[in-house]
């Protein structure tokens, strides 16, 4: 992703016990408009280590598509929690806590 307008880098560990290292990447929304009326906007997502192909967040406009890619993110690690992982920061010791992206997540 070129010029990420946000990033995480976080260590998630499986049920199995293996280690799984990501980089969350958030890139700067952008409008389309296709001439027809028709207008919408998307941003763009990475959660390289997870998903090898970035995803495109689609949304009515630009603050809803950057507000729908934070939504993913959250609803991605929230999933991974409830299925028996755990995530950590970076440094593979500090558990990660949502409570500190309250706004975001």
């Amino acid at each position: 992703m070129n010029e990420p307008i946000a990033k995480l880098e976080l260590i998630l560990l499986k049920p199995s016990g293996k280690k799984l290292p990501i980089i969350i990447q958030i890139g700067r929304p952008y409008e389309i408009t296709d001439g027809k009326g028709d207008d919408f906007a998307r941003c763009p997502v990475s959660i390289n280590g997870l998903y090898k192909k970035p995803h495109d967040v689609a949304g009515e406009d630009t603050f809803q598509a950057l507000t729908l890619a934070i939504a993913f993110v959250r609803d991605t690690l929230k999933y991974f929690v409830d299925d028996g992982g755990k995530i950590f920061l970076k440094d593979g010791i500090t558990e990660f806590e949502f409570s500190p992206y309250s706004s975001a997540f």
